[in-house]
C-alpha cells in the first residue's frame, strides 16, 4: 500500500509537506491548511483541536503517471 508514520501534528517535517505537493508546499502552508482542516473535523467530531494531535503521514509510490 504505501509507507505510514503515526506522528504529532506539530512533528511533521518539510520534506513530508512539500512532497505532499499542495499549496505553494511549504511547511508553513501546510500547517495552515491542515490546522484548519483538523480543527473542522474535530469540532465535528466533539474534540479539542491541539497541535500534539496524532495524525497518519501516508507515503504512496507513484506507479503510473498520466
Amino acid at each position: 500500500m504505501g509507507r505510514r508514520r503515526v506522528q504529532l501534528f506539530d512533528d511533521v517535517d518539510e520534506e513530508f509537506a512539500r512532497d505532499e505537493g499542495e499549496g505553494d508546499r511549504t511547511l508553513a502552508w501546510w500547517r495552515d491548511a491542515h490546522r484548519r482542516f483538523f480543527t473542522g473535523e474535530c469540532a465535528r467530531l466533539g474534540i479539542e483541536w491541539s497541535p500534539a494531535l496524532l495524525i497518519v503521514c501516508r507515503r504512496f509510490r507513484l506507479l503510473h503517471a498520466v
